[in-house]
């Protein structure tokens, strides 16, 4: 709007500006301000450190939308500039007292203050690159420069590591999202509206376009085999490609899955089914070793390399969640707004002076009946010397012991992915996650899909073998899907059965596992399964007429899972 600073306000379905008539200077630092006296139901805008606007106006204490400093909820409202020194009180400050804080920073310590950003942390300057329509994924390459998924324009454009020049802009995608720089250096491209992948080499030059793909999103590379991981949305699939784009595996079964990563050490990897809010950990082969519920409608994922960790934006529930390889939930983030993106910063990204330490880590044995003790040993190295030595025995994230050598005993049976963390005398972080120790006689699986829904529906339930001792064999697989204690289903072949649903409640489904041996083994997988909602339906008599005007109203509905027990009626539709 022209420069003009404004406070804007809703009063339930108005739209009101508080704003002065003049606009601020362009190019140069101006301090805003804007108080809300309740009591007094005053909204007042202030410049520089005088008032340049105020109106009447009482808050809607209903309204639970989220404050916003920049921009609009619609109508293309978007501050263009540049934001420093943030701060939020819960008094109102007077004119005086504004003015006399603007032009310096604060302590933090004010009485008032419950929210401060000096917004100083950022490292040299910021460049700027135009050009763009919705640029969507970047990817940077080992010399630091830039591969951008340019979706609106239907290009992929190459940047200089200092941002200072396009190096190339690609034509023939359309809609491109995920992209990649492989192992040796050529781009991968996931191409959403031509349904392909597309590889580059360095220099943006096209190598080959794959076919049989629905709707690709995301793509990473593994640095270590150069394999190439994507999620294809339409399909519900996650796929590996060799890094000569041959097909290796394709993993079905997911609803709708978007964000991918992988754990370098291991080929694990962590993806994210939006449609069914669950995020999943696939070992190297594509076997599920792990689902795990509780997000709602989840978009992309970074990976901790240190300990293969994931870090989930779980969009719709407004937060980010940290999630260890066995499901434990170690950190869940509030406090924000539908966030699609993560990034994990690791132990390499910092000063390129120091170095973090080299930890290797052994088990032995790393397989056996319980209970199971296992030794293990820890080696590192460093450019300086390593302060402490710490063990994750089951990788939940929590460190059981320290000390380069121990041990421990494993009771139950199960996979026990171990992680090793090695400190060195700069306070940097080494970790090995390789270690896997498996407990016998056996251990399985349980997967369900989907795992929550309206009844009455379908549920496709199956299982797999995680581990099972040489020579022997399962026998027979038995479900209770409703943890009633009966079994409802047992086979000799496969786990994998469809079983429709007809009873709302949260279900822990448990599957059986028996071998030759008569030892058995057991899994589960939750399940909510909701209620149909009451259908309802009102006729009036007349629709219209001169006021006043009787109506007669009649209302009507049903339950598909019970009764109806009470009525309620709107006249105005205000809510």
């Amino acid at each position: 709007n022209s420069g003009v600073p404004a406070a804007l306000v809703y009063d339930r379905n108005d739209r009101r500006y508080v704003q002065p008539a003049d606009p601020l200077p362009l190019n140069q630092w101006s301090h805003l301000a804007m108080t809300y006296d309740n009591n007094a139901g005053q909204v007042t805008l202030y410049a520089n450190g005088g008032q340049v606007a105020q109106a009447n106006w009482r808050a809607d204490s209903s309204n639970t939308d989220v404050f916003t400093i920049g921009r609009s909820s619609c109508c293309g409202e978007y501050f263009t500039g540049r934001i420093d020194e943030v701060r939020f009180w819960n008094t109102v400050r007077s004119q005086a007292e504004i003015n006399s804080a603007k032009d310096s920073e604060l302590t933090g310590s004010e009485a008032g203050l419950i929210g401060y950003w000096r917004l100083n942390s950022a490292p040299g300057g910021i460049t700027k690159i135009s050009g763009f329509n919705d640029p969507y994924f970047i990817a940077i390459a080992a010399d630091h420069s830039v591969w951008v998924s340019d979706y609106y324009n239907h290009q992929v454009v190459h940047v200089a590591a200092d941002g200072s020049q396009e190096l190339a802009r690609i034509d023939g995608f359309a809609s491109p999202r995920g992209i990649t720089v492989a192992k040796d250096g050529t781009v991968w491209v996931a191409d959403y509206g031509l349904r392909q992948v597309v590889q580059l080499d360095a220099a943006g030059t096209e190598l080959q376009r794959l076919e049989g793909f629905s709707s690709p999103i995301t793509v990473r590379g593994q640095t270590g085999t150069g394999a190439i991981w994507l999620t294809d949305y339409g399909a519900g699939e996650m796929i590996r490609l060799g890094a000569d784009g041959s097909e290796e595996m394709r993993h079905g079964g997911l609803g709708n899955p978007v964000g991918l990563d992988v754990v370098q050490a291991t080929g694990e990897a962590w993806v994210t089914d939006y449609t069914n809010s669950q995020v999943m950990f696939l070992d190297q082969q594509g076997n599920e070793l792990l689902r795990a519920s509780g997000f709602f409608r989840p978009h992309h994922l970074a990976v901790d390399q240190q300990d293969g960790s994931a870090w989930v934006a779980d969009s719709s529930n407004n937060r980010v969640v940290h999630i260890m390889r066995d499901g434990t939930v170690r950190h869940v983030l509030t406090g924000l707004y539908r966030p699609l993106q993560v990034s994990v910063i690791q132990p390499t990204d910092g000063d390129p002076t120091l170095t973090p330490p080299t930890a290797t880590a052994t088990a032995t044995p790393n397989s056996g009946d319980a209970p199971l003790t296992v030794t293990f040993t820890a080696t590192a190295t460093d450019d300086g010397s390593v302060t402490e030595y710490a063990w994750d025995f089951d990788g939940d994230g929590t460190f059981d012991a320290t000390g380069a050598n121990q041990s421990h005993t494993y009771t139950e049976p199960g996979v026990y992915h171990v992680i090793l963390r090695v400190r060195d005398n700069d306070g940097l972080y080494g970790y090995d996650a390789s270690a896997t120790v498996r407990v016998t006689p056996f251990v399985i699986k349980a997967t369900a899909s989907p795992t929550t829904g309206t009844v009455p529906f379908n549920i496709t339930f199956d299982g797999a073998l995680v581990s099972l001792p040489a020579g022997r064999r399962v026998v027979a697989w038995q479900w209770d899907f409703d943890n009633d204690g009966a079994i409802d289903f047992t086979s000799t072949d496969s786990p994998r059965h469809t079983q429709r649903m007809t009873t709302a409640g949260t279900f822990s489904a448990l599957l059986t596992a028996v071998d030759d041996q008569g030892d058995r083994a057991h899994a589960r997988v939750t399940l909510v399964l909701n209620n149909a909602p009451p259908s309802a339906h009102n006729y009036t008599t007349p629709t219209s007429g001169d006021a006043p005007l009787l109506v007669n109203l009649k209302g009507a509905a049903s339950d598909a899972n019970g009764s109806v027990v009470l009525y309620r009626w709107d006249y105005d539709g205000d809510g």
